[in-house]
């Protein structure tokens, strides 16, 4: 059974959302993002339609626009990308465990590659993410990074396991 990971986001994003006069009722709905994707021209790039919903988010949430307003937002849109990526792995999982058990002995195992890839890429995916918060010089704008990082990393990498999924 595939191991699925949390978004675990650092110490920096955890005190802004849990700071006092910072953590504050957002409205966010990943409905927005979703529409994005269903109306997107064929062959578009989906990436247009990552962070959609943290934009209107930051828009409709008083205070939005501030820095923690921003890392909030972003934190629930990436939060929403790690769902809907964890259900597509899920998904897939049982696609290449079924397709191990026909193929036997005579194919690489594909559930062992996915589990070795996924495990890889969150790896990855956290290293890079710090990397790029790290290129950030104010503290405080590190967390919205960071966040945005996780965001448009993971949303792209659901796009992969869900084109896998329909192949």
């Amino acid at each position: 059974m595939m191991r699925l990971s949390r978004c675990v986001f650092p110490p920096l994003v955890a005190a802004i959302m849990a700071a006092p006069g910072l953590a504050q009722e957002i409205f966010f709905d990943p409905n927005h993002s979703m529409t994005c994707l269903r109306d997107l021209p064929e062959n578009a790039d989906l990436s247009s339609c990552f962070g959609v919903s943290a934009q209107i988010c930051m828009v409709a949430t008083p205070g939005g626009g501030l820095v923690s307003g921003e890392t909030q937002c972003l934190v629930a849109e990436a939060e929403f990308w790690t769902g809907q990526m964890q259900n597509s792995l899920r998904l897939l999982a049982a696609i290449d465990a079924s397709q191990d058990a026909q193929s036997g002995d005579t194919a690489p195992a594909q559930s062992q590659a996915l589990e070795a890839m996924q495990a890889s890429w969150l790896a990855y995916r956290d290293a890079r993410c710090s990397y790029e918060a790290a290129q950030v010089e104010h503290e405080i704008e590190r967390g919205a990074a960071y966040a945005y990082c996780v965001l448009n990393l993971t949303a792209n990498h659901t796009a992969y396991i869900q084109n896998q999924t329909a192949n």
